[in-house]
């Protein structure tokens, strides 16, 4: 039930028109909550989600005030190669959008990124890694 509804989550992120009711309903704190799974498929949804969420620039602030950077960073330190490649392209996705740096880099994410670009053996990965260290200078 977890992982369908996270996998719903991300199909509500992708949709913009309900993106604000959501978040006002206190889906992030859901998806935060459910980030916090001990099954990888649920974190990867999540993840997803949160990808899908980061697509809309007016949706970063809440991301942020509500915590669910912090919850990537959590789940980058998984070794599943699914769920970093997600985290990673979400905090890309948040550097190509504009997210202010400062959000970004208090988040916690860079020690990972330069791991990720280092050992990572998913060339998307290391891209998106190396790109969003780039946008963090």
């Amino acid at each position: 039930i977890s992982r369908e509804v996270a996998h719903t989550c991300a199909a509500i992120g992708g949709q913009r028109a309900s993106v604000d009711t959501f978040i006002r309903e206190g889906g992030l704190d859901l998806l935060n909550g459910l980030s916090q799974s001990r099954s990888v498929a649920v974190q990867v949804e999540c993840a997803l989600a949160m990808l899908s969420f980061a697509q809309n620039r007016e949706t970063h602030k809440p991301l942020v005030k509500q915590g669910c950077l912090r919850s990537l960073v959590s789940m980058a330190r998984s070794r599943n190669d699914e769920l970093q490649r997600h985290v990673t392209l979400t905090f890309s996705v948040l550097a190509e959008k504009q997210a202010p740096k400062t959000w970004l880099v208090q988040s916690g994410i860079t020690p990972y990124l330069f791991m990720l670009v280092r050992v990572s053996s998913d060339p998307e990965v290391q891209y998106a890694a190396a790109r969003t260290l780039l946008y963090m200078r």
